[in-house]
């Protein structure tokens, strides 16, 4: 719990799958599932319990949602545990607010949008990801500095700085896991004093 890996989304699929009403319409599902996630974060797309329920990867386009038939390939990309839990809702609540009232953070959301488009791309392509990964990283270590914990910063920046690797939020943030991105070699994050975990 707390944690960024979708716990909340694991127990509203859980319910779902034991309560819920029996429908083929995936939209359905979701804004069934969104609504009970609200109750923890305040918001919910539903996308996270929606793919957790189904147990198959999903891509939202153009508001329709596509279950992925091929898998993708996840090799370079591992999970960091931080350690430390947080409560998601109030970070989804400060970003929410930067969202409404700072021109500057609306700016890099329209970069981060894009910047994530091309990721979601290059995965599902078979591309390699890490370009679009370190683009992502700096912008989330300039725009959602507070989002980052004092202790996982140096890390990041580290990463980043040495071209080794490139690090990502996972859910709000604040705590819990967060997304490592490499190249090949994964020999380099031994030097990460945090446990990693291969997705």
């Amino acid at each position: 719990m707390g944690y960024g890996l979708g716990s909340s989304g694991s127990l509203c699929a859980a319910s779902y799958d034991s309560f819920g009403i029996v429908s083929k319409d995936y939209k359905e599902i979701k804004d069934h599932l969104a609504t009970m996630e609200s109750f923890f974060h305040g918001t919910s797309s539903g996308l996270d319990p929606l793919t957790i329920y189904l147990n198959k990867p999903l891509h939202l386009h153009n508001q329709e949602i596509e279950v992925l038939k091929n898998p993708i390939n996840t090799k370079n990309i591992l999970v960091l545990d931080s350690g430390i839990t947080r409560n998601a809702k109030s970070f989804i609540q400060g970003f929410n607010q930067k969202k409404s009232s700072d021109p500057s953070f609306q700016k890099a959301l329209i970069e981060l949008n894009e910047l994530n488009t091309q990721a979601i791309s290059n995965l599902l392509d078979g591309t390699p990801v890490y370009e679009p990964a370190c683009l992502i990283s700096q912008l989330q270590l300039h725009h959602f500095n507070e989002m980052i914990p004092d202790i996982i910063r140096p890390v990041w920046e580290y990463g980043l700085n040495s071209g080794e690797y490139a690090m990502k939020l996972s859910g709000a943030g604040g705590g819990g896991c967060f997304l490592l991105f490499t190249e090949n070699d994964q020999s380099n994050l031994a030097s990460i004093s945090f446990p990693i975990i291969q997705i």
